[in-house]
């Protein structure tokens, strides 16, 4: 039992296939640009695939405007899995009572890296609040409301299974190899219907034709005319017994309908009260009504004589030649025992074979058709000219073959079903002149030894035969040559009327054979789209194709021609259907005159038809055509910002190093946007002296300026009004925070210009190949993308190599300048100590060794003055110096700060690596809980399952006891039937027949009732589950609520924590050795988390011992079930025995009730004689009134044939 059980855990996923909008996968007719990956097989043709590259290129543009991160490849990834085969899963959508996702369900790793890389995305992506805003707060949370339950369909887990991607796209097959179709549900109410087919002239009407002799006319869109095409329920010869194989059997249009509006049919009558004949009649449409035939346009073609009720063949078709074949029976009875050989051997007799005749020309003296040139019995004096292959027993359903659709292979051959007598049933393929073995053979096997011996026999053998182990009635079918099912191309797919069973032949061309498929009903989950069945009715007529080649099959489950159980299938491959547009039909437009009944189904659906998934529209995002305006008048620059003096800077280049506007884009007091981490305070709005509050970034706490006019030593003015030596601001170790912050490489160098080549930072920041530019602004030659990810993975690497080798050099410059100017300083004081004083020249000038501007334009004012006698101050040299030193001491004290910024930079990765591990680590102690928590939800399903098989096996017990007191029962009825049997002898027989008549209206009103009860118990089990996903998904936004609660108290807490981090560097320093404190509080308390996590999971291994114990003591009393069954089993053989016992004794009866009936049967053949001879008085007085009346009836119907 525990291995069962295991095997039943361990069961892969199964895989269903499905779009979004509810259909089956396909395969694109066209190349597929932008979503390339599922050009194969998926769900996008080539305009949806284009409607998303269009959304992904808008989406990119706002990416480009703002200035973030463009991260094309994952967010391609994302959008292009609309077009996945496994779409309805990733967006959660397997049946339309749930809203579609407006993101698919991300896989939790590959969420949190998308996350983490293009977080800023998801506002393009999605308007769903509670998303944003759990993306903002908690990655954690965030990935696990975009995860699915079912790992197996998240991305990108979909793409890896095997299981789901194994034979992707072909049809469906269970453990058995049985390829699983699904059905749709045409038409019902229809009495036995034999055969449906089509007109062929483009309006797609199907003609319907019921046992009885009436012919529908069904539109394309489903709908039945009131009227029936044909009527010829007077003149067809059948009854209401159950199997009765007479009726209206064949029909068949003219190739050339749509012009001459010919057709024929094949009918069972009876001539003159006696005589039963098949009957071939030409009929045509009538003039005025092209839904309506002329019912006086009949013209006979050929009248068959049947010796017997059985085997009447009935089909009629159209070759490609323009021929009209006729398949009849053998005449009936059981193994053609009519002449010699039987009829179907007998060449000279129209039974048992397939006739061919030309219908356009008349033939030799007034026959109704002409014998073809090429008939191969044309010239042999001893076989009708009609016939084109022999030897059939009784045919039923043949069809042409419409050849496949691009290399026309096996374009018009006939396949045909020949029942069999007592062993095997066929399917023939034919040829001219064959002979199909009946009755010397059946099937592959020897029928009438003498016969199968015969040297001469030379026939032609059926390309496939079974047994009655698996049906007893064969119906031909159809070579599927349609469209919207392209797996199907080449079965040819039949079935049998008595099992009910559909199979199919696929044909192995190399060595000519055929090789038989079966075929069942899909499962629930297979069939699980709108207006898909899965069952049908047992007993199967006839399978009919319609104009476009699609197949379909009729049956009904009571085969009588006056009951209406007839219902009409139409077969559907779940697994791949066409691509969109290509199967589209246009119909002529037909004129109806009278009513139309639209289609009402009756069978249970798996999904109700007209509930469609709800699946908000994807966002369409407008770009302005002109870049916008600032307040003063002049243009923004490719981000929208303006420098200090409402220009541009040097080479108008946007920075695209991550840098960001502030969520509002508003600028300062100086006409200059806050960059100090891009963010206003939470209004966005000025402090009460007119300045911003930059939080972090801030002045003093007036928010203006020093004494002297000048900013502070960090990314201020120093106390001349001029920048430090490096003249960049203080960006937090140079780096934005999450929000859009710039980094470390979107600094200006020492002069505020540009690096050496004033380009963006195209590390990551590339168009993918539709629109890539190169490193100079220009596209590359073939506007392809580099899909070599290790490749760009190497580049990034080694561009930060050169970005940090490019930060030292740039120290080391800065290093060396001061220096320069220290060297320069002292050499200036020493020659200014030796001249003591300078004085200007006889021209009047300056003194330009140190009255040269500074970078601002400004005049050194410290110690170019002059004294009152107009001279300089001797003593700047060494104010020069003592300056020189002291912004010596600046690049130096500035170089320990660099250094120090990038120890907190190194130990801040080393942190964050850490968190990472510790979240990894988390993760999988979280995946674990839940795998545990999945096990002991299956081990509790098991114990409810074994539970549920208790009390299975405690209803069976009690079944088997009310059992026996019904047998004992039984038997005291039995005694009591032996005593009331005499009394009964004489109306013994119509009441056995009443009751058996009964009985089987019992059964079947119990079937219905079985089968309701199920479909109700169905329901509920859906119901049930729908109210425990609701439920579940209500406690999942309980717990979504106090994570974001628990998440918006540790943002206050991270955000306190920032500014207490960010007030300077000493201050940074302490906040680092707390963090390390705290982290190493927090490896504690993940240990302890680790160790709790391993009892937990012994606690679970202890669990899982007790089911296994569980098990075991279920295993111990399914055996004990098992014993008891065989007691009961043996105690129902011995009730067996008794009943026989109780049948002999009835048999005797019966006999005396035959011999009673005997008597009874002599006095009705004396009665008869005596109404034999009052009807020979009688017809002698009325015999010449019948004669003149037949005679004036007879001249009025000529008369009214002439008038018309």
């Amino acid at each position: 039992m525990l291995p069962v059980l295991l095997v039943l855990l361990v069961q892969p996923a199964a895989a269903h296939p499905q779009c979004l909008d509810f259909r089956p996968p396909f395969r694109p007719q066209w190349h597929l640009e932008f979503c390339s990956e599922y050009e194969e097989f998926g769900c996008c043709d080539q305009g949806t695939d284009n409607t998303i590259a269009e959304r992904y290129w808008t989406i990119i543009e706002h990416l480009e405007m703002d200035g973030a991160e463009l991260c094309q490849d994952m967010l391609k990834e994302v959008m292009c899995q609309e077009c996945s085969p496994y779409a309805a899963h990733l967006y959660d959508a397997e049946d339309p009572y749930t809203p579609i996702r407006e993101l698919p369900g991300l896989c939790f790793g590959y969420c949190s890296e998308f996350h983490g890389k293009c977080g800023h995305v998801l506002k393009y992506l999605t308007e769903n609040q509670l998303l944003l805003d759990t993306s903002e707060r908690d990655m954690s949370t965030f990935c696990s409301i975009v995860d699915l339950s079912d790992q197996d369909y998240c991305y990108p887990n979909v793409l890896r299974s095997p299981d789901l991607n194994t034979n992707l796209g072909a049809v469906a097959e269970d453990p058995r190899g049985c390829l699983q179709l699904c059905l749709t549900e045409v038409a019902n109410n229809l009495r036995n219907p034999v055969l449906m087919l089509h007109s062929a002239d483009d309006t797609h009407r199907m003609f319907i034709a019921e046992q009885v002799g009436f012919v529908w006319v069904y539109l394309h869109d489903g709908s039945r005319l009131e009227r029936p095409f044909l009527d010829m329920s007077g003149e067809v010869l059948t009854t209401p017994w159950m199997g009765d194989e007479r009726g209206f059997l064949g029909m068949a249009f003219h190739p050339k309908y749509r012009d001459n509006g010919r057709f024929f049919i094949y009918y069972s009558v009876q001539v003159n009260g006696m005589v039963e004949k098949i009957r071939i009649s030409e009929m045509r449409v009538s003039a005025d009504d092209m839904n309506v035939a002329d019912s006086y346009s009949e013209r006979l073609i050929l009248e068959i004589e049947e010796p017997a009720a059985n085997h009447n063949g009935g089909q009629l078709l159209f070759g490609h030649d323009g021929y009209l074949y006729i398949f009849t029976g053998d005449g009936g009875k059981a193994g053609d025992p009519f002449g010699k050989y039987g009829n179907s051997q007998n060449k000279s007799a129209l039974l048992g074979k397939v006739l061919r005749i030309d219908v356009d020309r008349r033939g030799y003296r007034g026959k109704p058709y002409e014998i073809p040139a090429d008939n191969p019995f044309l010239r042999d004096p001893e076989a009708r000219a009609e016939v084109f292959a022999y030897g059939v027993r009784n045919m039923w359903r043949c069809s042409v073959d419409r050849g496949d659709p691009v290399s026309r292979y096996g374009r018009g051959r006939i396949f045909c079903g020949d029942v069999g007598q007592n062993r095997y049933e066929e399917i023939d393929l034919i040829v001219k002149g064959g002979n199909y073995g009946w009755r010397a053979k059946e099937g592959f096997e020897c029928y009438d030894i003498k016969l199968c011996q015969n040297p001469s026999l030379n026939d032609t053998l059926p390309i496939f035969a079974y047994s009655h182990h698996v049906g007893k009635s064969v119906t031909g079918g159809y070579v599927y040559r349609g469209c919207e099912s392209p797996n199907l191309n080449g079965l040819y797919i039949f079935g049998d009327f008595m099992s009910g069973r559909i199979m199919a032949l696929e044909e192995e061309k190399t060595l000519g054979l055929w090789k038989e498929r079966s075929i069942c009903m899909g499962d629930k989950k297979t069939c699980s789209f709108p207006g898909l069945i899965n069952h049908y009715h047992k007993h199967i007529i006839s399978f009919a194709e319609d104009e476009a080649g699609e197949l379909y099959f009729m049956a009904t489950s009571y085969p009588s021609a006056m009951t209406p159980y007839g219902t009409v299938f139409k077969f559907t491959d779940p697994s791949r259907r066409a691509p969109p547009g290509k199967c589209k039909q246009k119909p002529l437009p037909v004129k109806v005159r009278g009513k139309k009944f639209p289609f009402v189904p009756r069978e249970v659906t798996l999904l109700n038809a007209d509930e469609k998934p709800t699946r908000p529209a994807p966002r369409k995002l407008k770009l302005t055509t002109k870049p916008p305006k600032d307040d003063d008048g002049g243009q923004r620059d490719y981000r929208g910002q303006r420098d200090d003096r409402g220009q541009r800077d040097d080479r108008g280049q946007r920075d695209t190093d991550r840098g960001q506007r502030d969520y509002r884009g508003q600028r300062d007091d100086r006409g200059q946007r806050d960059t100090d981490r891009g963010q206003r305070d939470y209004r966005g709005q000025r402090d009460d002296r007119g300045q911003r509050d930059t939080d972090r970034g801030q002045r003093d706490y007036r928010g203006q300026r020093d004494d002297r006019g000048q900013r502070d030593d960090r990314g201020q003015r120093d106390d001349r009004g001029q920048r430090d030596n490096r003249g960049q601001r203080d960006t937090d170790r140079g780096q934005r925070d999450y929000r859009g912050q710039r980094d470390y490489r979107g600094q200006r160098d020492n002069r505020g210009q540009r690096d050496d080549r004033g380009q963006r930072d195209t590390d990551r920041g590339q168009r993918d190949y539709r629109s890539q530019r190169d490193d100079r602004g220009q596209r590359d030659d073939r506007g392809q993308r580099d899909t070599d990810r290790s490749q760009r993975d190497t580049n990034r690497g080694q561009r930060d190599t050169d970005h940090g080798q490019r930060n030292t050099d740039r120290g080391q410059r800065d290093t060396d300048r001061g220096q320069r100017d220290t060297d320069h300083h002292r050499s200036k004081a020493e020659k200014k100590a030796t001249n003591q004083r300078s004085k200007r020249d006889d021209r009047g000038q300056r003194d330009t060794g140190h009255g040269q501007r500074d970078d601002r334009g400004q005049r050194d004012t410290g110690h170019g003055q002059r004294d009152d006698r107009g001279q300089r101050d001797t003593g700047h040299g060494q104010r020069d110096t003592d300056r020189g030193q002291r912004e010596t001491d600046h690049g130096q004290r500035d170089t320990d700060h660099g250094r120090r910024d990038t120890d907190h930079g190194r130990r801040d990765t080393d942190h964050g690596q850490r968190d990472t591990d510790h979240g990894q680590r988390d993760t999988d102690h979280g995946q674990r809980d839940t795998d545990h928590g999945q096990r002991d939800t299956d081990h509790g399903q098991r114990d409810t399952d074994h539970g549920q098989r208790d009390t299975d096996h405690d209803q069976r017990d009690t079944d088997h006891g009310q059992r026996h007191t019904d047998h004992g029962q039984r038997d005291t009825d039995h005694g009591q039937r032996d005593n009331d049997h005499g009394q009964r002898d004489t109306d013994h027989d119509q009441r056995d027949t009443d009751h058996g008549q009964r009985h089987t209206d019992h059964g079947q009103r119990d079937t219905d009732h079985g089968q309701r009860d199920n479909d109700h118990g169905q329901r509920d089990t859906d119901h049930g589950q729908r109210d425990t996903n609701r439920g579940q998904r209500d406690n999942d936004r309980g717990q979504r609520d106090n994570d974001r609660g628990q998440r918006d108290t540790d943002r206050s807490q991270r955000d306190t924590d920032h500014s207490q981090r960010d007030t300077d560097h000493s201050q940074r320093d302490n906040d680092h050795g707390q963090r390390d404190t705290d982290h190493s509080q927090r490896d504690t308390d993940l240990g302890q988390r680790d160790t709790d996590h391993g009892q937990r999971d012994t606690d679970h291994g202890q669990r899982d011992t007790d089911h296994g114990q569980r098990h075991t003591n279920h295993g111990q009393r399914d055996n004990d079930h098992g014993q008891r069954h065989t007691d009961h089993g043996q105690r129902d053989n011995d009730h067996g025995q008794r009943h026989t016992d109780h049948g002999q004794r009835d048999n005797d009866h019966g006999q005396r009730d035959t011999d009673h009936g005997q008597r009874d049967n002599d006095h009705g053949q004396r009665d008869i004689d005596c109404g034999q001879r009052d009807n020979d008085h009688g017809q002698r007085d009325h015999g010449q009134r019948d004669t003149d009346h037949k005679r004036s009836k007879a001249e009025k119907q000529t008369k009214t044939t002439e008038e018309k």
